[in-house]
C-alpha cells in the first residue's frame, strides 16, 4: 500500500525491530507510546482490533487519535520513542527503516509538498535525527485514514481483477496436466460393455431390417462391424477420461464427469428426440450432434487434450449404459 497511516507506519517498524515482533506486540508497543498506562498494567488490546488495523480494516480510535495531537503527547514522544522504541530496534536494520520510512512518505499522494517536506526534515538534515523523525512521523500516521476504503467502482474492477488473476492461475495449472494414457480396447467386451453394445446391435439390426443381430453375425454385414469396432473405441476414450478425473480433483470421479455427462445430454436432447427410420439413423445424428457441441461447464474441459469428439461420443455410450437414452426407441 503506497500511503502513510497506521498500518503501513507499524508494518515499517515491524521489519526492523526485535522479538516479539509479531503484531501483537507491535501495536501495543507503539500505541503504548501515546496512551500511556501504570507500569504495572501495561497497555494491551484486543486481537481482533489489532488485525482489523494491521489489514486496514478499521480506524485507529478516536481516543488516540486525539491524544496523538495534544501538546504534551507531541512534546514527549520523542524522549518516549527514545526511551521505549529505539532500543528494541535491529542496529542493522535502522537505515533500511529510513528508506522505508521515506518511501511511504514520498509514495503517499495525499501528503502536501509542504507537511513531507517537514516530515523528511528531521532525517535529510545534516543532524540526522531518528528520535525526531519517527516521533513525528508516527504522531502523523494516527490521524491519516487507516481503512482501506474503495468506492464501488474500485471494489468491482478489485474483485474482477483478483477474480482474472485466480482464473489465470488455475489455468496454468491446468495446462500442467498431461493427457491421460488411453485404456486399450480388450478384444472382447467386459460386462460394462453388454448394455451398449446391445443397443448398437439392435440399432444395426433395425436398419437391415431384421429382428436381431449377434455380434457374431456382424460377420455379414462389415459396415456395422467396422462400425461397432469404432464404438468401441469412442467408449475407452470416456472411460479413460472418467477414471483419471479423480486423480486430477482429489474427489469422486462422478462430481466433475457427472456434470459432463449433463452437458452432452442436454447438448443431443433435442436432436436424440427427433423420429428416425431407425435406430442406426438416430445414432449417427445424435453422434454428429455431440461433436458439433460445447462442453465447457465441467471442470475436465479444462484440461488441454482431454476432450475431443471421440470423448464426447464415449459419453453417449455411457449415457446408454446408465439409461439415459436408447437408440432404438419402441412405438414412436
Amino acid at each position: 500500500m503506497d500511503r502513510l497511516c497506521f498500518g503501513t507506519f507499524a508494518k515499517t517498524i515491524q521489519k526492523a525491530i526485535q522479538k516479539p515482533d509479531g503484531n501483537q506486540a507491535v501495536a501495543e508497543l507503539l500505541l503504548g507510546l501515546v496512551v500511556l498506562t501504570d507500569a504495572s498494567e501495561p497497555f494491551t488490546m484486543l486481537p481482533k482490533k489489532v488485525n482489523a488495523l494491521f489489514h486496514f480494516k478499521e480506524e485507529v480510535s478516536a481516543e488516540i487519535s486525539s491524544l496523538a495531537t495534544s501538546s504534551k503527547t507531541i512534546s514527549e514522544m520523542p524522549e518516549r520513542i527514545k526511551q521505549k522504541l529505539i532500543p528494541f530496534l535491529k542496529s542493522g536494520h535502522i537505515e533500511d527503516l529510513k528508506e522505508n520510512i521515506k518511501l511511504l512518505i514520498n509514495t503517499d499522494n495525499d501528503i502536501s509538498p509542504k507537511k513531507r517536506t517537514e516530515l523528511l526534515s528531521h532525517i535529510e538534515s545534516e543532524t540526522d535525527n531518528l528520535t525526531e523523525f519517527l516521533s513525528s512521523v508516527f504522531l502523523y500516521s494516527l490521524n491519516k485514514p487507516n481503512k482501506n476504503i474503495l468506492d464501488k467502482a474500485d471494489t468491482e474492477i478489485a474483485t474482477e481483477l483478483m477474480i482474472m488473476d485466480d482464473i489465470a492461475r488455475l489455468n496454468a495449472i491446468y495446462a500442467k496436466i498431461p493427457r491421460p494414457i488411453g485404456l486399450s480396447v480388450p478384444n472382447e467386451p467386459t460386462d460394462e460393455e453388454l448394455e451398449y453394445i446391445s443397443q448398437l446391435l439392435a440399432a444395426y439390426a433395425e436398419a437391415v431390417g431384421i429382428d436381431e443381430l449377434s455380434r457374431s453375425g456382424l460377420s455379414s454385414y462389415p459396415k456395422y462391424n467396422d462400425d461397432l469396432r469404432q464404438r468401441r473405441k469412442e467408449y475407452y476414450a470416456a472411460e479413460t477420461v472418467r477414471r483419471n478425473t479423480r486423480d486430477v480433483f482429489k474427489e469422486s470421479e462422478s462430481d466433475q464427469f457427472d456434470l459432463l455427462k449433463e452437458e452432452a445430454y442436454d447438448g443431443i436432447f433435442d436432436v436424440y428426440s427427433q423420429d428416425y427410420k431407425n435406430g442406426y439413423e438416430r445414432l449417427l445424428k445424435v453422434m454428429s450432434q455431440v461433436s458439433a457441441i460445447q462442453i465447457n461447464k465441467s471442470s475436465i474441459s479444462k484440461l488441454p487434450e482431454w476432450i475431443g469428439n471421440k470423448e464426447k461420443k464415449g459419453v453417449c455410450h455411457i449415457l446408454v449404459n446408465d439409461g439415459r437414452i436408447s437408440w432404438v426407441v419402441r412405438d414412436e
